[in-house]
């Protein structure tokens, strides 16, 4: 039971876990016999990541098949890759080259 009083609450999110509204509110009165309900809250999220892989269509179908299709060796070619917003909005561009055949988009925010 909490006495009557002023007090602030405080979040303390986990690693891998970010806010997008203040960690603290403030200002929170608690009176004798009332249950005090916040109105604000704590927004999180967290990121992702998202991977594309590159594989050469042996036969040329246009479809995968595990048992003939393998890896893009990017050492011969690199492919530029972008992730783009539904909006179209440019993210982040990358690369699928050096030794592997993919490539992944690390700290996506996710909301």
């Amino acid at each position: 039971m909490l006495e009557h009083g002023i007090y602030y609450v405080v979040e303390l999110p986990d690693p891998g876990v970010l806010t997008s509204t203040s960690t603290v509110i403030d200002v929170v009165e608690v009176k004798p016999g009332e249950e005090t309900v916040l109105e604000e809250s704590f927004l999180n999220y967290r990121l992702g990541s998202v991977t594309i892989y590159k594989y050469l269509d042996s036969g040329g179908y246009g479809d995968y098949d595990p048992d003939s299709d393998s890896e893009w060796n990017g050492s011969e070619i690199p492919i530029p890759v972008e992730l783009r917003k539904a909006d179209g909005t440019l993210v982040e561009p990358g690369i699928i080259g050096t030794s592997a055949g993919s490539y992944t988009f690390e700290d996506v925010i996710t909301r």
